[in-house]
């Protein structure tokens, strides 16, 4: 039997539908993992329960022989609830999607010898470090990165994931092993470094991997999560064509697993960044992607030493090497852009990149602030990013979110954005640059079942109950009281539902102590 969920007596409903419809005192019915229907009124008359009193029913309703209520004009076609959650004085919106983080990274949060530099010397602290990593460390570490997300209020998440002491395989096993245990929709960003610091690059030899394991394990990943196109023959001429291609076919990553409890893992191909990587391995990845129907991301203009990097080594400014290698085109979204001109902004927006936006980060690291006004001005489609957790030291969407906000802000008046072009970016911004707008990012009738709900009875709203989405981005960030994702219960009265956090924690501390000390 189909398992149904009840949200009833909802004070504000956030849809970020077409029209951005906030609606006031309804209802919404969950079937499965989809959203079966929004209605009017604080409850639907139809109802099979236990746990509603009749007061609650509308009068045309009555108590049948079972102590259940059915509507009083057809007994035989009544609704029968698994879960019923009372929203009274909550905001109920579409759950939040981060585009960019690493995982692992919570391991060396607020690492006191890289706390005050910027990136390429936060990097070279970071990775002798990192290259001491187990694969079970990959396990915790994105266990407790996901619950932190969630607890925040996102429901799916892309890791960035580009160094694997012990192997692609047992690391990304141990990965999903933690996503499966959270039941967060996923996206597997499969990072990689080939440029060591012995060849002109950045990261040190022990983490980089040959061009061709690179591509030999892309293509095995490839093959299990991508959709191969038979159409697409001759993949050097595809990377030769003119790029202003924004018509990326949707991604099929959304099917289910066969117990139809657990989204399906979306692969993305994210070569690391333009100082780790080599020009001949953007472009073969960039054949591989459109050969399976892939994403792709890369970290991006993310500060001044990256733009002298491209500069001196390719003579060119990072937005002129993406495009020699054939990334300015619909399938791709870059992390950070923070130094782009009026002109590549243009560009994005033609072309159909996305960008993930990582405000935290890029101030953390003095790297500056993305000019996000223009782009959101430009109609480039922007998402927001918590990045890694030893250059956030947070993984908070809301928190996130607020920040991106108020840095845009902090440019001057002429750079304000508002509200609610803010949520746009953490939620249906989002899904449109993962090519997932058909199924997440909204709550309307037959989209995903992942929802979100903050209750206003908190400090923190007092006195902003008439605002919902300003409660939400101008006042201090709570926690959720509710989170649905895929139509599973994962967060109930701001508790988590599917495992002890204190239990988790405790593993965390060992792991990052045993990894400091080896």
């Amino acid at each position: 039997m189909a398992k149904r969920i009840l949200i009833k007596n909802i004070s504000y409903l956030i849809t970020m539908d077409s029209d951005r419809k906030i609606l006031k005192d309804c209802h919404l019915i969950i079937k499965d993992n989809k959203i079966n229907a929004i209605g009017k009124g604080l409850i639907p008359k139809a109802i099979l329960s236990k746990d509603i009193e009749p007061s609650n029913v509308e009068e045309d309703s009555k108590l049948d022989n079972t102590n259940k209520f059915v509507e009083s004009n057809n007994k035989e076609d009544y609704d029968e609830f698994d879960e019923i959650i009372d929203a009274k004085d909550m905001v109920i919106l579409p759950g939040f999607i981060n585009t960019h983080h690493h995982l692992y990274q919570n391991l060396t949060r607020c690492f006191s010898a890289s706390q005050d530099v910027p990136l390429f010397d936060w990097l070279t602290t970071l990775y002798p470090i990192w290259s001491k990593l187990e694969p079970y460390d990959f396990y915790i570490s994105a266990l407790v990165g996901i619950v932190e997300l969630i607890l925040s209020g996102c429901t799916t998440t892309v890791d960035h994931l580009y160094i694997f002491p012990g192997g692609q395989d047992t690391v990304i096993e141990n990965e999903l092993r933690a996503v499966k245990k959270s039941g967060i929709r996923f996206c597997l960003a499969r990072g990689s470094m080939s440029l060591s610091e012995e060849e002109g690059g950045l990261p040190p030899k022990e983490l980089v991997q040959e061009e061709d394991e690179i591509l030999k394990q892309c293509q095995k990943l490839a093959e299990k999560y991508g959709e191969k196109k038979s159409e697409l023959k001759n993949q050097g001429k595809r990377i030769q064509e003119d790029n202003n291609n924004n018509n990326f076919p949707k991604m099929k990553s959304g099917q289910e697993y066969d117990n139809d409890e657990f989204p399906r893992t979306q692969l993305i191909l994210a070569p690391t960044s333009p100082f780790s990587v080599t020009k001949s391995l953007m472009e073969k990845i960039m054949e591989l992607a459109l050969e399976f129907n892939l994403k792709c991301n890369t970290h991006l203009a993310e500060n001044r030493q990256e733009n002298e990097f491209c500069l001196e080594r390719y003579n060119q400014r990072p937005f002129d090497y993406m495009k020699e290698v054939g990334w300015i085109r619909g399938n791709v979204f870059f992390t950070h852009t923070v130094y782009l001109n009026e002109d590549e902004i243009l560009k994005l927006a033609k072309s159909g990149v996305g960008v993930s936006h990582c405000p935290s980060s890029n101030m953390r690291l003095a790297s500056g602030i993305a000019p996000i006004k223009e782009m959101l001005d430009a109609n480039v489609n922007v998402s927001i990013g918590v990045d890694g957790s030893s250059s956030n030291d947070s993984s908070n969407m809301l928190a996130e979110t607020r920040m991106a906000m108020l840095c845009q802000r902090s440019r001057g008046s002429d750079k304000i954005i508002s509200t609610e072009q803010t949520l746009e970016m953490a939620t249906l911004g989002g899904a449109k640059v993962l090519g997932r707008d058909d199924e997440i990012g909204t709550i309307e009738e037959g989209k995903k079942a992942d929802i979100i709900g903050f209750d206003l009875n908190k400090i923190e709203y007092a006195g902003a109950y008439k605002n919902p989405i300003g409660a939400l981005l101008l006042c201090q960030p709570t926690n959720v009281a509710l989170s649905i994702i895929n139509g599973r219960l994962i967060v109930k009265n701001g508790k988590l539902l599917n495992l002890d956090l204190r239990k988790v924690l405790r593993k965390h501390r060992e792991r990052t102590k045993l990894l400091l000390s080896r």
